[in-house]
């Protein structure tokens, strides 16, 4: 289910121009998916301090909604989710 999320996360993510220009930035988001898929309940932790990072990576997830419903085994209502953005800046090793 993850790695479908996120393929369709990345598909929707559109690199802003300042960030093509090679300016880095950071954008960690949280958000709730719901049992059917929809998103819900997004909000931006840390943002890059270049609101078109901010927004690209905030659409990138919003645009993806609805993503496929949860899986019957999670057995929850809803999951959440933390999802951190880089662009320019190489990720940590642990992420």
């Amino acid at each position: 289910y993850a790695a479908e999320m996120l393929r369709r996360i990345r598909y929707h993510w559109r690199i802003p121009e300042l960030a093509q220009l090679g300016v880095p930035g950071v954008v960690r988001i949280r958000f709730f998916i719901e049992k059917d898929g929809r998103v819900t309940g997004l909000t931006i932790l840390k943002d890059s301090s270049h609101p078109p990072m901010d927004f690209a990576a905030r659409d990138a997830i919003l645009n993806a909604s609805p993503l496929p419903p949860l899986p019957k085994e999670v057995g929850v209502e809803r999951e959440g989710v933390i999802i951190t953005f880089y662009y320019n800046v190489r990720p940590p090793e642990d992420s």
